[in-house]
């Protein structure tokens, strides 16, 4: 019986030693170095106030800790939503810092039963700051005034935070992204902008240009104008040079022509006779053409008596003789000879050869408004006259027709051919 109570005694201790170890064990608890806690029992249903840090502690059998981050703990907002002071819809990302205050962790606990509670009120809490905030700024103020958005944010936070016990250290707005037809309207405009200050800087250097390029116009216009100006003038020197030219050249023919008229004795009539022919030779194709019978070049008639024929006649031989010496005479007579010659000897063979539509040849005297017939032909021209139109020459007696011969006065006459000759 000894034994037996005695084992019995010995169970009794084990069982007691088994029983305070496990009370203790159930007593105790430890909190790392980031946590902070308040000890609730759960038999007594009974909730600490103190706050318990890091390390170990005993309490009261039956106990839990209701712990909280004893730092700071991250709290991130991912594309938040929100309208601004313009009704533009802005997306972002907000990322806060906070901490529960330690001395209201008692409160907090009664009013949040725990750290998940507590983060799931502030989360709901930080975003409808962040709405707010975002009321109070316009869409160009998210890209110019982003820092002092993230100010107001903050007190805004710190503002909604107060009331839970919530300590709030840091805030960090990222990430801004507005609508997509405003971000290609915001870069077109700062494109433009970019364009314009661009424009600006090289306004001074166009402007130089485009006054470079004026003046040079300006002097490009007075040369062209002074040369103008210099032409001009040069065709106006020209042009008096030559009207003074053509005046001259007229003034002596004129004179030229009066000399002859003069020295020559000849009228109006017989003068123009003589312009006539000579045109007519002095063509280089055939003439066609129906005129009155050429002048014949007489002289005028002497107021002097019958006795003083011979006397007169010789003055007149001088006088004729001394102008055909003369150059000018000499020139235009010889034209008028060999033209008149070329003329008549160019129709005679076209008509002969029928390649020309001239007058039919007739048997009548070649002198116009002349019907008498043809009895002789002229030496000189060989042209068809009458006896009426032909006059021998005084110094080698062949016949000649009025054309190819000079009166010397009204009975006698000279060649053409005696007269080159002398």
């Amino acid at each position: 019986m000894a034994g037996a109570s005695v084992i019995l005694i010995f169970a009794g201790v084990v069982l007691s030693l088994i029983t305070i170890v496990s009370l203790l064990i159930a007593s105790m608890g430890r909190l790392n170095t980031d946590q902070i806690a308040i000890s609730y029992n759960m038999i007594s249903k009974k909730l600490s106030r103190d706050v318990q840090a890091s390390g170990l502690h005993l309490n009261a059998p039956g106990f839990k800790f209701i712990i909280f981050p004893s730092v700071f703990t991250s709290m991130e907002f991912d594309d938040i939503s929100c309208l601004n002071h313009d009704g533009v819809s802005i997306n972002l990302d907000v990322t806060l810092q906070f901490q529960a205050d330690p001395k209201h962790l008692y409160d907090i606990v009664l009013q949040f039963k725990d750290f998940e509670g507590y983060k799931k009120i502030l989360y709901a809490t930080g975003r409808a700051a962040v709405h707010d905030t975002c009321a109070h700024f316009n869409t160009t103020a998210f890209q110019s005034m982003r820092g002092y958005f993230q100010v107001k944010l903050l007190e805004e936070m710190k503002g909604t935070f107060s009331p839970f016990y919530a300590i709030l250290r840091d805030l960090q707005v990222n990430n801004v992204r507005r609508p997509g037809d405003f971000e290609t309207a915001v870069k077109d405009k700062e494109a433009a902008k970019e364009n314009i200050k661009i424009a600006e800087n090289e306004r001074p250097k166009l402007l130089t240009q485009a006054r470079t390029e004026y003046q040079k116009a300006l002097k490009q216009a007075q040369i062209i104008k002074e040369r103008a100006d210099t032409d001009s003038n040069i065709i106006l020197n020209q042009a008096d040079a030559e009207a003074q030219a053509v005046r001259t050249r007229y003034t002596l023919e004129t004179d030229t022509y009066a000399e002859l008229k003069r020295k020559m004795q000849l009228s109006v009539e017989s003068l123009l006779n003589y312009m006539a022919i000579r045109v007519i030779g002095s063509s280089k194709n055939d003439v066609y053409i129906n005129l009155k019978s050429p002048a014949q070049i007489m002289s005028i008639k002497r107021k002097f008596s019958e006795d003083n024929n011979n006397e007169h006649d010789n003055k007149q031989r001088q006088r004729m003789t001394t102008y055909h010496l003369n150059n000018i005479f000499q020139t235009t007579q010889q034209k008028l000879y060999d033209g008149s010659k070329n003329f008549f000897r160019k129709l005679k063979d076209s008509t002969i050869s029928n390649e020309t539509k001239s007058l039919p040849i007739i048997s009548c005297c070649s002198s116009m408004h002349c019907t008498i017939p043809i009895v002789s032909i002229c030496d000189y021209c060989e042209k068809q006259y009458c006896s009426n139109h032909l006059t021998p020459c005084l110094q080698c007696n062949k016949t000649y027709c009025p054309y190819c011969s000079t009166n010397i006065n009204n009975q006698s006459s000279i060649c053409l051919t005696c007269i080159q000759n002398e």
